[in-house]
């Protein structure tokens, strides 16, 4: 390859990785709450860019398929901006209502020592629904994760028992995600979800942008002490984990169909080259 076009290339790659930054990255998006279908008249209104919470997932792990069934809950306890942390008199989340989120995954054995430490996981199926309730007294009860007792028993536990004010809000799907197990048992679950809200229940809460984003990123770690094994109903209890979720927009057509040509390009001048 002569000096010429390996200078066209470079630059011709340097353009592609600009424009592709763009496309799928920069400011975590804001989005606006309206809490009236909640609060009522004491209603708040405000801007935010994340939703941080804590879990609670009971684990399946099944070592002859090597794929690990897990369920739990997400209680969502304070939204962030990039100022940092909004509190409850500015919000109402925690004094006027709640907000939880209920998911049932799968994962799939990538490498490492399966169900041990330094192991990692492909996540294959992962569903989510975003729930809210006004706070009056009779709330629903959340079921912390224990794999203390029968597998049948631990299916009841890391579950909610809605009362009767709980509305749907959302609904996400598995776009793609990853799992690891570190060296201290701790682990790590990071997922993009598909996202959409439930009308108008969702679309009256998270009300700008209009349309919503249609993509959601979380990230949830737990500590080593909450990583709970029972050997004798091969169940894991985890309630030690945390993490949050923020959302963004799929890219414009247009956009992707430029970064598509770019590679195309680059592509292009590089046999090129070669031949030269």
């Amino acid at each position: 390859m002569s000096q010429t076009s390996k200078i066209k290339l470079m630059v011709s790659t340097v353009m592609l990785a600009g424009l592709a930054t763009q496309a799928f990255a920069g400011p975590t998006p804001t989005f606006k709450v309206d809490t009236t279908i909640f609060e009522g008249a004491g209603a708040h209104n405000f801007s935010a860019n994340f939703l941080s919470g804590s879990a609670s997932s009971i684990l399946d792990v099944d070592p002859v398929a090597k794929t690990i069934n897990g369920h739990g809950y997400t209680i969502f306890g304070q939204f962030s901006n990039s100022a940092g942390p909004l509190f409850g008199f500015q919000t109402g989340l925690g004094n006027g209502y709640n907000l939880w989120g209920e998911y049932s995954y799968t994962t799939s054995y990538s490498n490492g020592p399966f169900g041990g430490p330094q192991s990692n996981y492909t996540i294959t199926s992962l569903s989510f629904t975003l729930w809210g309730e006004k706070l009056n007294g009779s709330d629903s009860t959340f079921v912390s994760a224990d794999n203390s007792g029968s597998a049948a028993a631990s299916d009841l536990t890391a579950t909610v028992v809605h009362s009767a004010d709980t509305i749907e809000l959302g609904v996400g799907t598995l776009a793609n995600g990853v799992a690891a197990i570190n060296n201290n048992l701790g682990t790590s679950f990071n997922s993009n979800l598909n996202f959409s809200l439930t009308n108008p229940a969702g679309t009256g809460f998270f009300y700008d942008p209009k349309p919503f984003y249609q993509l959601a990123f979380s990230s949830f770690t737990n500590t080593s002490n909450g990583f709970v094994v029972n050997p004798a109903n091969g169940r894991v209890a985890i309630n030690s984990a945390s993490g949050g979720a923020d959302f963004a927009q799929v890219p414009e057509p247009a956009v992707l169909a430029l970064v598509a040509l770019g590679l195309v390009a680059a592509g292009l001048r590089t046999r090129k080259s070669k031949q030269e």
